[in-house]
């Protein structure tokens, strides 16, 4: 089974200078493997989290992307 996060298709998804992907969210690289596993759609912040950012679709995804969480999120 493929696992795709849903952080690909998440508006606060960046990337460093050297292209990395990082998390506004858990600016310290710390994802929780419920996230990156599919376990949970980060609709509310962890408790291991020090911002409050959660979870927001970024419209400006591919559109395949998009469509195949909007299935999964209903």
């Amino acid at each position: 089974m493929t696992v795709i996060p849903i952080c690909l298709i998440c508006k606060h998804l960046r990337r460093d200078r050297r292209g990395l992907p990082y998390c506004r969210a858990f600016p310290d690289g710390n994802f929780p493997k419920e996230i990156l596993f599919g376990e949970s759609f980060h609709e509310r912040p962890f408790k291991t989290q020090k911002t409050n950012i959660v979870f927001e679709l970024d419209e400006s995804a591919p559109y395949e992307l998009r469509e195949l969480f909007r299935e999964v999120l209903r």
